[in-house]
């Protein structure tokens, strides 16, 4: 009986899996030709199968950026630093909206987050922390 309940289970547990990879795979194609109402389709369906599917909300993300939605950018980055705290693709998106915001404090923060997890994303460190000591400069 065990035996039953765990195939079935598992069986059960593939598609869906599966279908999550396939709806977030087409978003990421659509998003690179620039489609970005079927990117979302696609993405937001990967998101149904896998709600903790962090490279979804990151694309999500970089769609509303390009579509000037800041309060969904915003939202969606949010959502993805929430899930994976330690995601520098993230972090770094987040600071940049932060010193767009002028929220040195929050920038600073993060940048320090940055810091620690920093692997491919080193190099921006210096011009983030530059731009924040722009924005310090012209809040003085």
């Amino acid at each position: 009986m065990k035996k039953i309940v765990f195939i079935l289970f598992f069986s059960l547990m593939i598609p869906t899996a599966f279908a999550s990879s396939n709806y977030f795979e087409d978003g990421k194609k659509f998003f690179d030709l620039k489609k970005y109402e079927k990117s979302k389709l696609s993405l937001y369906q990967s998101i149904i199968f896998n709600p903790e599917d962090v490279d979804a909300y990151i694309y999500l993300a970089k769609i509303f950026n390009y579509e000037e939605n800041d309060q969904e950018y915003e939202k969606y980055l949010n959502i993805a630093l929430d899930l994976d705290p330690g995601n520098e693709e993230v972090l770094v998106m987040q600071i940049d909206l932060r010193i767009k915001q002028s929220d040195i404090n929050q920038s600073n923060e993060l940048i320090e987050k940055l810091k620690i997890v920093c692997q491919k994303h080193c190099s921006k460190l210096e011009n983030l922390k530059s731009r924040v000591g722009d924005l310090s400069l012209e809040k003085n």
